[in-house]
């Protein structure tokens, strides 16, 4: 058996580092040997998620026990744990949130916003946060969203909103309103009437990454109509697709292309194009991002993550890119990588990535395979 006290303590702290966001191996490694032990604990602990606040009891126990771990967290999701009703005896919430001392990162998922007792807001909006997410979160008053990240005006740089609709006017002073440059917008009522001015809490002249979803042809336009104007002086931008959506089917003309030149990142998410609904093909939307890609002079990296239905088909269309990749070279261009990802355990993963990978003939684009999806821990 090989003995691991025997390697420098630096090297494996590097080798550690490689498992940062997988916490399953993290804690087998913790289980190997003390020298693995400190390195696996930073990390374990730098993202924690409560289904429901009931455990903060305990967790407010083992901070007491091992007074080493709230320094360690950076990042905090709270879950609801589906029942709202379980948001009751907030004082254990109170007494960890002020034992957090490098907090960076906030997450709120399915949570009933109205129900959260004062207490609970208190010590929030006491915070200064660097990211906020909502995902799926109700209830929440645009009075709510500046009292949230009132201490955060000088940190928050990162907004995300999932699913969660914002009630009322986010005009705001400027001068106490934090400069959002990373932006996520996924089914959020936000009205682009009201956010897309100088007035607003989310303006747009400090957003330097927009990550959007995108249902339908009024989507596209409202974000054409966003980059063409120059309203946003964005450098990455990251748009997704619902699964399959009808509407796009075989409907985007070339009028609908969108101004992306200046822009340095590109990344599209999109569902399997060659996927049948009604006998129409949607691979005419893959075809239709190739063509907005050719106004693109200075990009630097091209992402497209594309998710695998049930059925699968001609990938001949990459070619199309690749065509492109020879006429215009892209002299700014480092990397085109297509993430393949499946929903279903059948899906031969690796055979698809070979057979897309073989259309292409330029040595920039990598094709390989994803992991999925990660974003709520």
């Amino acid at each position: 058996m090989f003995d691991f006290t025997k390697l420098p303590q630096e090297l494996i702290d590097s080798i550690l580092d490689f498992l940062i966001n997988d916490p399953r191996s993290l804690k087998a490694s913790s289980l190997v040997c003390r020298s693995f032990l400190r390195r696996t604990r930073v990390h374990l602990f730098r993202q924690l998620r409560f289904e429901n606040f009931r455990h903060f009891h305990k967790f407010r126990n083992m901070c007491q026990a091992s007074p080493h771990i709230p320094p360690r967290v950076e990042t905090l999701a709270l879950h609801s744990g589906w029942d709202d009703r379980k948001i009751r005896n907030t004082k254990h919430f109170v007494a960890v949130m002020s034992l957090f001392s490098n907090l960076r990162v906030i997450k709120f998922i399915h949570i009933n916003w109205a129900l959260l007792p004062q207490d609970v807001r208190a010590a929030l909006s006491s915070r200064a946060f660097q990211c906020i997410t909502f995902h799926c979160v109700t209830g929440i008053k645009a009075s709510d969203l500046f009292s949230l990240v009132s201490a955060s005006r000088s940190t928050l740089h990162t907004l995300k909103l999932h699913h969660t609709d914002i009630i009322g006017s986010l005009e705001q002073d400027e001068q106490s309103a934090p400069h959002v440059k990373h932006l996520t917008l996924h089914d959020s009522a936000l009205s682009p009437e009201l956010f897309w001015i100088d007035t607003s809490f989310l303006s747009p002249r400090h957003v330097r990454t927009l990550d959007v979803l995108l249902h339908n042809r009024s989507d596209i336009h409202r974000l054409q109509t966003l980059l063409s104007e120059g309203l946003c002086p964005l450098q990455d931008l990251v748009v997704s697709h619902m699964p399959r959506s009808i509407d796009l089917l075989n409907q985007l003309e070339s009028s609908d292309h969108l101004q992306l030149s200046g822009l340095r990142t590109v990344t599209v998410h999109m569902w399997d194009y060659h996927s049948d609904i009604d006998d129409a093909v949607d691979r005419h939307l893959l075809e239709w991002w190739i063509g907005n890609l050719r106004q693109c002079d200075d990009i630097e990296r091209i992402t497209f993550c594309v998710t695998l239905g049930a059925n699968t088909g001609d990938y001949a269309v990459w070619k199309g890119l690749d065509k492109l990749l020879l006429e215009r070279r892209f002299p700014a261009l480092m990397s085109v990588v297509v993430e393949v990802t499946a929903t279903w355990m059948t899906t031969d993963v690796a055979s698809v990535t070979r057979t897309i990978e073989s259309q292409f003939t330029d040595a920039r684009v990598d094709v390989i395979s994803g992991r999925g999806d990660t974003e709520y821990l």
